[in-house]
């Protein structure tokens, strides 16, 4: 898969750090689950070797700051920060100390939620619906975060579904309005062989946006043509289900021990 990546042209490849023994009491009917998903160590330095020698920049979302101190001895020097964990200040302080460049998602929190730390790199708009529908992006929000934090890169973590004609699209906007990251999802199996599948994209498609990510402003405009401004009109209202989003970031938030 870093292979793949590097060649459709990403910028970087993301794994997630996490343990299942460390899982908080209400979510211990998953420890099964978790259990199969968590990468080794070993793994962990294989992932980052494998993407410093293909040319991307390996990065992880954490958890737990325990973590930390061998993340970086692993060669990590990019940390996400998930959106049920964006208000722990006390991690992201930690991320930062441990000299890590910290990205964080800000799907489901309010603005006035969302840290404003020396040290953050960058963040990430998100909605917290797996899979989303392409009229709930809320592609407006990337004006708000470039507002309330003008000295920080801003970017899109895209949980969109793929497969309609248009699934594409909130990706290629966003890019367009200057998001300067996109975080996409992808596989090389079939979509319904894989945990992530409903908001995977395939190789090809991975390629296609990496290569408009590459275009200039002015080309990403003539494009797409006259979407962007019906896309940033009707996403500029906050169109989808805000409450759910707060429900799955609330429940998210209790799944590990801190």
């Amino acid at each position: 898969m870093i292979d793949g990546a590097a060649s459709a042209g990403a910028w970087g490849a993301k794994i997630q750090t996490f343990f299942a023994d460390d899982l908080g009491d209400n979510w211990q009917h998953k420890y099964e689950h978790y259990k199969s998903l968590e990468l080794s160590w070993d793994d962990h330095n294989f992932f980052v070797s494998k993407c410093y020698s293909s040319g991307l920049v390996p990065l992880t979302t954490i958890y737990d700051a325990k973590y930390l101190t061998q993340l970086y001895e692993c060669g990590f020097r990019n940390i996400k920060i998930g959106s049920a964990e964006a208000t722990r200040e006390h991690l992201i302080r930690q991320a930062i100390m441990n000299k890590m460049e910290v990205i964080v998602s800000t799907g489901g929190r309010a603005v006035d939620e969302i840290p404003n730390l020396p040290g953050i790199h960058s963040y990430m708009h998100c909605v917290s619906s797996y899979p989303g529908k392409v009229h709930e992006a809320d592609l407006g929000r990337i004006f708000e975060l470039r507002q309330r934090f003008p000295k920080r890169a801003i970017g899109f973590s895209d949980h969109t579904d793929p497969i309609p004609d248009n699934g594409h699209l909130p990706s290629f906007v966003a890019s367009a309005l200057g998001a300067q990251y996109i975080e996409k999802h992808f596989t090389l199996l079939p979509r319904e062989e894989v945990k992530d599948g409903p908001v995977s994209i395939y190789i090809d498609q991975l390629k296609r946006l990496c290569a408009f990510d590459d275009l200039t402003p002015q080309e990403k405009f003539d494009h797409l043509g006259d979407v962007p401004l019906n896309i940033i009109h009707n996403y500029n209202k906050g169109s989808g289900d805000k409450e759910r989003e707060r429900r799955v970031i609330r429940e998210y938030s209790t799944r590990w021990k801190i």
